[in-house]
């Protein structure tokens, strides 16, 4: 649907720390896209190991002369 991804990352780990408690998550793959559409500038899309999966959206950035 958005074509070949622009970054396919193999498997990785990630720190994270819930309540006050750290664990870890693992990702059997995550693929980046960029250039969505017109309000979304990048996909990123991550799978982790039990099979659940992760979705993130950027906006470009702001140039600061356009700054609010």
């Amino acid at each position: 649907m958005f074509g070949p991804p622009a970054k396919d990352l193999g498997y990785r780990k990630e720190d994270r720390l819930a309540d006050g408690h750290p664990w870890i998550v693992e990702f059997r793959r995550t693929v980046v896209f960029h250039g969505v559409g017109k309000t979304i500038h990048t996909l990123i899309v991550a799978e982790q190991t039990d099979g659940q999966f992760e979705y993130r959206m950027q906006g470009r950035e702001i140039a600061q002369e356009h700054a609010a």
